[in-house]
């Protein structure tokens, strides 16, 4: 490589060229059956994941906002309570927050991940009154860096 290339941010082309005709194969199948809502792709994905994650039931959504506000709204977060996020995550890590009438608290970044710093998240909830402390946390996994969800876990657990 020489120093005037750069690397591209994304590279989707790179990332499906194993299964391309595979993908193009689903995708004239979809349009040849004008199944583009619901039917018996989204059923059989629904199906399929949830047998994945050892779970009973699977909602295949539009986009990650809308699982983030089914999921919120499924364990009763509403007006008042607190949802901790990353302070640097895109919209959609936020408007769900915003959208069940929750108060959206943001956490900065780890300087090394730029993930949600979880040792400021710590700190902020070890200095948190017990009975106005956040309800959920909302952990991004950013720059293809995966949070540490077992020290996410061991976090929200304590508190």
């Amino acid at each position: 490589m020489s120093d005037n290339e750069t690397i591209p941010f994304l590279n989707l082309s790179a990332q499906i060229s194993d299964i391309k005709d595979e993908i193009l194969e689903k995708i004239n199948e979809v349009i040849e059956k004008n199944a583009f809502i619901g039917g018996p792709h989204v059923g059989a994905f629904e199906k399929d994941f949830a047998k994945a994650i050892g779970t009973k039931h699977a909602i295949g959504v539009g986009n990650g906002t809308d699982a983030i506000h089914i999921a919120l709204a499924s364990v009763g977060i509403g007006k008042g309570d607190k949802v901790i996020t990353a302070a640097n995550s895109f919209i959609g890590s936020s408007e769900p927050v915003h959208m069940a009438d929750a108060d959206i608290v943001f956490i900065d970044c780890d300087i090394k991940t730029r993930n949600l710093d979880l040792n400021l998240l710590e700190t902020t909830l070890d200095n948190w009154s017990d009975g106005d402390k956040p309800k959920a946390i909302i952990p991004v996994h950013l720059y293809g860096q995966a949070m540490d969800m077992v020290k996410v876990m061991e976090i929200a657990k304590k508190h």
